[in-house]
């Protein structure tokens, strides 16, 4: 009996709290949580972010999928709009944007490109967020 209370405590300790690497999230509620905050950049595309410098500081999101809205800076604008968790995707509203002008207006204006109405298969690999459209094309990005 102390042996076996003693490996289902071991067993319990041990277990992980999040996805590791290449898993997907399982839980609606859980997935909500785990990436409802803040998201820098680093890659969209094919095209790494994180060696360009940006006039302001880089892009960032903050996904907020327990109330269904994003918000965020896109290297030049602020960002809003709405997000959802549904059928095993991330589906990202119409997203609208301040109106300045800066010389990283070109990335940003790909990034509400490619977020606008579209939808995304999750997962964390390497300790990133990936975010995957049906055509292939990924946003990676690093928790703050």
């Amino acid at each position: 009996m102390r042996k076996t209370l003693f490996i289902l405590v071991v067993f319990i300790s041990c277990r992980s709290t999040g996805p590791v690497d290449g898993q997907k999230m399982e839980s609606k509620g859980n997935v909500k949580k785990q990436l409802s905050r803040s998201w820098s950049i680093t890659s969209m595309g094919g095209r790494n972010l994180e060696s360009h410098k940006f006039t302001y500081k880089p892009p960032e999101l903050k996904l907020d999928l327990i109330n269904e809205k994003l918000s965020g800076f896109g290297g030049c604008n602020r960002l809003s709009g709405t997000i959802t968790l549904k059928d095993g995707l991330v589906k990202f509203g119409a997203i609208s944007s301040s109106r300045m002008i800066c010389s990283d207006i070109d990335i940003e204006q790909q990034l509400l490109e490619q977020l606008s109405n579209k939808s995304y298969q999750y997962e964390i690999r390497r300790g990133h967020l990936v975010l995957t459209e049906a055509s292939g094309n990924e946003i990676i990005m690093k928790g703050n």
